[in-house]
Parts: structure tokens; sequence; C-alpha cells
């Protein structure tokens, strides 16, 4: 692991902990969780590849702290799921694609993967895709559980599934190509 992923893990840390700091002010219990989560995550994946348990790529580790600051800092704290349109669709296709980079990774460096760029490029992207459903899930059981409004409606969640598949195709193809 390069220095330059050290520092961006260490301003990864700084930006969750202002997160959950900011949001606990705020009284927002949920995103609070959130940021906590996702900072142990990284965290605990850090250690993993540091202990050489697991392989993962400085660029895909990297892009997937992005997409973790993206959601909890820019998302939450400067509220753009709130205030933006669009946050939310491009988040789910760069979320999708640095996910399904990232758990690929995880899987290949703990299982025997195929030879096959095609099979792999295949797997990326329907793990990919099975990660956004998973998503949607669970923001549909958040929304039930607390009442909370995190989908707005059946077309939120289309095009969420939508950018989701752009995203692991995306992703599908970067791994084709440069066998990540």
């Amino acid at each position: 692991m390069s220095v330059t992923t050290i520092v961006i893990f260490i301003v990864f840390s700084l930006i969750h902990l202002y997160a959950y700091y900011n949001l606990n002010k705020k009284n927002r219990n949920l995103e609070k969780k959130s940021a906590l989560i996702s900072f142990v995550f990284i965290l605990v994946v850090l250690i993993a590849v540091r202990s050489a348990v697991i392989i993962i790529t400085d660029f895909v580790f990297i892009i997937t702290m992005i997409s973790l600051t993206a959601h909890n800092y820019l998302g939450y704290v400067v509220d753009l799921y709130k205030s933006s349109r669009t946050f939310d669709r491009y988040l789910h296709v760069f979320g999708s694609f640095s996910f399904a980079l990232f758990f690929f990774s995880i899987i290949s460096s703990l299982l025997i993967t195929s030879e096959s760029r095609f099979y792999n490029s295949m797997f990326v992207f329907t793990l990919g895709m099975t990660l956004g459903v998973i998503n949607e899930i669970v923001e549909f059981s958040i929304d039930q559980k607390k009442g909370t409004n995190t989908q707005k409606g059946h077309k939120d969640t289309n095009i969420d599934l939508i950018c989701n598949a752009i995203g692991s195709f995306v992703a599908a193809c970067i791994s084709y190509i440069f066998l990540i």
C-alpha cells in the first residue's frame, strides 16, 4: 500500500470523524451510524490489507474511500441528498463502480477466480448489480422501520437500479481491460 493511499486514508478518517461529530450535533442518528460504520469498515479492510490477508489495489481502495466520503460527507453533512436532484444518481453510478471492483478484489484474493477475463468481468458486473439491489432493499427496510423517506417512490428506485447497472458495467469493462 502506497504512502499516497495511507495519506488519503488519514484524510478519509478525519472527514468521517468530523461527519460523525457534525451529525451527532444535529441529532441525525441514522446518518451518524453510517459515518461510523464506513470508518470502521475501511479501517478493518486497511488492517487486513496491511496484514496481507487480502489484496486490493491502491486505485480500488481509494475510489471506495471516495465513494464512502461522498455518501457520508457530501450526502449527509452537506445535505446534497436533499438539495441536489442528481447527486444520488451520480453516487449510485460511482458507488456501484467502486464497490463492484472493491468486493471483487476481496473475493479474488480469498478464493481462486477464473483465468477468463470475460468471466471475471461478468462476475464484476453481476456483483455490482447485486450490491445495488441489496442497497435498495436496505433503503426500503430502513424507510419501513424508521419512517424515513430515502426512497422517493418506484421511479427513484428504478433510476437508482439503472445507475447501478451503468456503474457495474463500467466496472466490468475496467476489470476486463486492466485485470483488476
